[in-house]
């Protein structure tokens, strides 16, 4: 059975499971069953894609400082620790953990980390065929962590809104359009519309996103959670609210889109929360009926 200090290459048991949760997002997975199924189908792929290659000396595992699932948590342990740290000053904490390992294999640990705990799609462009459909991003060594995740969620450029109803589903969209869902593991990609493919990408780790919110709450009264509330505020609600306008709950119609798609996450109900802002309504301008 798969231990927190196995490799990489060894699919979590579900106590590893539950054990990755509580570091990541502090959550009691036990409480939760199947809520995370979606996003570990994620996690393991990014596990295996370490391994893409034609030769072992190929593998992007075998020039990282990380090798085991203990090491990414502590890896995204230090990365938690100050979120206005920069890139270099980080490599400068983990280098008490991997005196040996050089800056490229500290980076590209990082970034599997990165990937892990914020899902976001944080590689190199020289492995951007790894994720042909969602583009890559960077961390730079000249920007803080904080600086490098806001950037990649900018706020709107206008205040245009569309009054929507609650009618405008996926399910619905689908058969009166034929525009389908494409799922993305990456927050910042959610909602981007391929009008070529007539896909809509949308981000379904619904539970990622609420444990996110709950960091955010709990920094109010726990000082040390500060530097885990990375994903803005307000980019969580708006994703929040767009999955649950999108997906509502006790709709058959989307019952039965999720079940085409294997998707669960609409069951978890509603966010009873007031909308924020219509930034990410914008979609609809460029979605044709």
């Amino acid at each position: 059975m798969a231990s927190i200090r196995s490799l990489l290459s060894d699919r979590p048991c579900a106590d590893v499971e539950a054990f990755i949760i509580s570091q990541l997002w502090g959550t009691d997975i036990q409480t939760l069953p199947g809520s995370y199924q979606s996003y570990f189908r994620y996690y393991g792929t990014e596990c295996r894609r370490l391994q893409f290659g034609i030769s072992k000396e190929a593998w992007q595992s075998t020039s990282m400082a990380a090798n085991t699932h203990e090491h990414v948590i502590l890896i995204v342990n230090t990365l938690a620790l100050d979120k206005s740290r920069d890139r270099p000053a980080v490599r400068a904490l983990l280098r008490q953990h991997f005196p040996s390992s050089h800056d490229l294999a500290l980076d590209r640990s990082i970034d599997f980390a990165l990937r892990a705990w914020l899902t976001l799609n944080v590689r190199e462009e020289s492995f951007a065929l790894h994720t042909p459909r969602t583009p890559t991003i960077q961390w730079d060594d000249s920007s803080s962590l904080a600086g490098f995740v806001l950037r990649n969620f900018p706020r709107a450029t206008t205040t245009s809104s569309y009054p929507l109803d609650h009618t405008f589903t996926a399910a619905n969209i689908n058969r009166l359009s034929g525009i389908d869902i494409e799922w993305t593991p990456c927050l910042a990609d959610h909602l981007r519309f391929d009008k070529r493919r007539r896909l809509l990408r949308v981000y379904p780790f619904k539970q990622t996103l609420l444990d996110h919110l709950q960091i955010w709450e709990s920094s109010k009264t726990t000082p040390e959670k500060v530097s885990r509330a990375l994903i803005p505020l307000t980019v969580l609600k708006e994703a929040l609210l767009s999955l649950d306008l999108l997906f509502p709950y006790r709709d058959p119609l989307t019952d039965s889109f999720m079940r085409q798609h294997d998707q669960t996450f609409h069951l978890k109900g509603p966010l009873m929360i007031p909308a924020l802002s219509a930034s990410w309504i914008l979609i609809t301008g460029e979605i044709g009926f």
